[in-house]
């Protein structure tokens, strides 16, 4: 360790040599790397285990409860996260215990994961061994000698993830004086506030900690969860937007940030958090189709302003992100159809309809494509023709209707088809 003093060395040598760790990385070069940094750290060659997969590492940690993980981010069906769930049930006060990520996304929202979780640090690879040691030292620089005031937070954390409240207040209330600027004692506090349902009285005593320090991140990040639970919507958003002006976007946000800019007529927004995701390399099918509903709505806002161009973009985004859900489908075609793009409306669901869509539903969608350009005659036609051949889809019903409205059909005859539509859908109206 070249380039550390002499004390950090000798509280690492002091702080590994009574450690044990294990390795989840698929890559030879990179465990062999982790190995030879951890013995030069100060452990013990016959302490390092490695395991191949998840399920062989959960097992590991409840058995033989290693102090450090390192651990790639993506284990096939499971992330490093699941993982890092199982190390801290085992070692809930986190001060002998270290976790770490690594991760070939280097993105900046990888570095999110340290921050909303128990992560100490992501690294991302490659590294070289001079960078990892840099990282993993500056990391749990606080751990290596603890102070009283550390000790006690930390023994707190512990006590409030086994909702022992009282135990924890007692403790955060003595680290009160161990510290000139106790900000940590005094969000876990508050936290418990939060945690019990007293959240006036939580809100009070966070913003009271943004006036010291209007960053920090822990208690801006409770403070948005707590206007979530409130319903204060208008705070909530303008709380994730002092986060994304201080920290990256984390790509698990992306959901909730996408109905809060909805929810918040804040639609523009949500271009943004495509631009983040387009860079972010493991991201779930779930965050996929939730930015691809909010990129719907966004590219109908633009439709409502006649912001064609900026329309087309965000619907096609949401296309590609779509998966094929029929539900985002419909919505895409009917603002497309809206700006008169009909060939458009085709094309998106000629190219992005799932196999496992079934075929009726594909059918009816075709179907609204095309009322958008036949004549009137053709359009009752082929309605009645899919409703003849039990389509049972609220479109086909409607559009048909309006076809025959517009053609001045008798009534009874329109009535005839609301009542054969109220039979399949109740709540059908004309």
């Amino acid at each position: 360790m070249k380039n550390k003093d002499d004390k950090v060395k000798e509280y690492c040598t002091k702080y590994f040599s009574k450690k044990t760790a294990l390795i989840i990385c698929p890559e030879t070069l990179h465990r062999t790397s982790l190995k030879k940094l951890l013995i030069e750290l100060g452990m013990g060659n016959a302490k390092i285990h490695i395991e191949e997969d998840f399920k062989g590492a959960a097992k590991f940690i409840e058995n033989n409860r290693p102090n450090i993980v390192i651990s790639h981010y993506n284990l096939i069906k499971y992330t490093a996260l699941d993982l890092l769930e199982v190390h801290v049930r085992t070692f809930p006060n986190r001060i002998d215990a270290c976790f770490f990520v690594l991760t070939d996304d280097n993105s900046p929202s990888a570095g999110r994961l340290a921050l909303d979780t128990e992560v100490d640090a992501v690294i991302a690879t490659p590294f070289s061994v001079k960078s990892l040691e840099e990282s993993i030292v500056k990391s749990i620089k606080y751990k290596l000698k603890p102070s009283p005031y550390h000790l006690s937070i930390e023994k707190a954390k512990a006590m409030i993830l086994s909702e022992n409240y009282n135990g924890a207040k007692d403790l955060l209330n003595e680290a009160l004086t161990l510290h000139k600027m106790p900000i940590m004692a005094n969000f876990y506090l508050a936290k418990i506030r939060r945690n019990t349902g007293d959240n006036l009285i939580a809100e009070k005593e966070l913003l009271e900690i943004l006036q010291d320090n209007g960053t920090h991140y822990p208690t801006l990040r409770e403070l948005y969860l707590l206007y979530g639970d409130i319903n204060e919507a208008r705070k909530q958003y303008n709380i994730s937007c002092q986060i994304l002006e201080n920290y990256p976007l984390s790509p698990s946000e992306i959901p909730d940030l996408t109905r809060l800019s909805i929810k918040n007529a804040m639609f523009e927004d949500i271009i943004k958090f495509d631009q983040v995701f387009s860079k972010v390399k493991y991201a779930s099918d779930n965050i996929k189709v939730y930015l691809s509903a909010g990129l719907a709505i966004c590219g109908r806002f633009f439709v409502t302003k006649n912001r064609f161009d900026e329309a087309s973009k965000s619907l096609q985004k949401s296309a590609q992100l779509s998966s094929g859900k029929p539900e985002i489908l419909k919505n895409l075609i009917t603002s497309f159809i809206y700006m008169n793009k009909a060939e458009e409306a085709l094309n998106v669901l000629n190219t992005y309809k799932s196999s496992d869509t079934d075929e009726e539903t594909i059918t009816a969608l075709e179907f609204m494509v095309n009322s958008s350009t036949l004549p009137l005659s053709k359009v009752i036609e082929e309605g009645m023709r899919l409703i003849q051949r039990n389509v049972k889809d609220y479109d086909v019903f409607k559009l048909t209707l309006d076809a025959m409205e517009k053609a001045n059909f008798p009534d009874n005859k329109k009535e005839e088809l609301v009542d054969k539509a109220k039979k399949i859908f109740p709540a059908f109206s004309y």
